[in-house]
This record gives C-alpha cells, sequence and structure tokens, in this order.
C-alpha cells in the first residue's frame, strides 16, 4: 500500500516537473487554445419580455495575425421569453458562432474585441437566426491557461440577446 502511494506521488511529481519545464510564451497574442464558456443571457424583443437564459459549450482560438486571431465555438443555451399572449416559452439553442478577434496589447492581463457572426437553431421548431455580434471583454494569461470575462451583444432580425460569459482556455 504504501509503496502504491510513493510510485502515484513519484508519477505526479515526474509529471509537474516534466510540464513545468517546458518552454512556452505565456504572453503570445493568440496562442492556440482551446477552451470551454459559461455565460447568463438576456433576450430582448420588440414582441416579447425577455428572460434570462444560460449557455454553455467549447471553441478554438487560432492566431491569424500577430493581434488578429479567429474563434469558432460550439454553444447550446437554454433561455425562454414571455409574448404578448402571457404564455412563458422554454427554448434550447444550437449557437455557432465565428468570432474574429483583436487584442491590442500583448499583457498578461490583456482586453481584447470580438465581432462576427452567429448562427442560431432552435432545437424544438427547428427554426434558425443569422445574428451579428459584436463584443469586448478581459483575458488574464496563465502559463498554461487564461480566463476571460466577456460582454457580448447580438443582434438579430428578431430577436437581440445580451450575455455575460467567462471562457476558461488551456
Amino acid at each position: 500500500m504504501i509503496l502504491r502511494k510513493l510510485i502515484v506521488i513519484l508519477l505526479v511529481t515526474t509529471a509537474c516537473t516534466g510540464a513545468s519545464g517546458q518552454k512556452t510564451d505565456s504572453l503570445n497574442y493568440f496562442p492556440e487554445k482551446t477552451g470551454f464558456e459559461v455565460s447568463m443571457s438576456l433576450v430582448t424583443s420588440y414582441d416579447f419580455d425577455g428572460i434570462t437564459g444560460f449557455s454553455f459549450g467549447f471553441g478554438r482560438e487560432y492566431a491569424l495575425t500577430e493581434k488578429l486571431g479567429l474563434r469558432p465555438q460550439l454553444l447550446i443555451s437554454f433561455t425562454g421569453y414571455k409574448p404578448p399572449d402571457d404564455v412563458y416559452v422554454e427554448s434550447t439553442f444550437l449557437e455557432v458562432p465565428l468570432h474574429l478577434m483583436v487584442r491590442p496589447f500583448k499583457t498578461k492581463l490583456a482586453p481584447f474585441f470580438t465581432a462576427g457572426t452567429s448562427l442560431k437553431m432552435n432545437v424544438p421548431t427547428g427554426s434558425t437566426y443569422l445574428f451579428a455580434e459584436g463584443g469586448l471583454g478581459v483575458e488574464w494569461s496563465f502559463p498554461y491557461s487564461s480566463i476571460a470575462p466577456e460582454f457580448r451583444f447580438s443582434l438579430g432580425k428578431e430577436m437581440q440577446i445580451a450575455y455575460v460569459g467567462v471562457h476558461i482556455r488551456i
């Protein structure tokens, strides 16, 4: 039993030492990272009252230039709304946003700006919507990960959605 514990401790120590010894540039403008997002949303429209919702998913960042990157994502959103006839409607959306990202500074705590489009499919009804999106946030970079709170606004023909989310990338 003690031998097993020592072997596990030795393996974990070796793995941590090897990982910390790798050369990384944690201040790269666009290190290509994969991560997940969790966000709260508020859906509004001219025709109904908005209800807050929740979304989660994952994405990847790709470097295009030193300060410009591309971020495709796949998100699942759970939200609701209340049309004029006062019947609460819950919906699940499958979202595929594609954003250009700009990071003007190369620091551990750096602002970023996003702009792009998002295709949202209402899963129960099968209807699809196209949105223009823009956002801003701040990213805290660590050697092997980053945390980035972001505010994003989606503008579509039928509705508008405001998101406040956090991206965690590794």
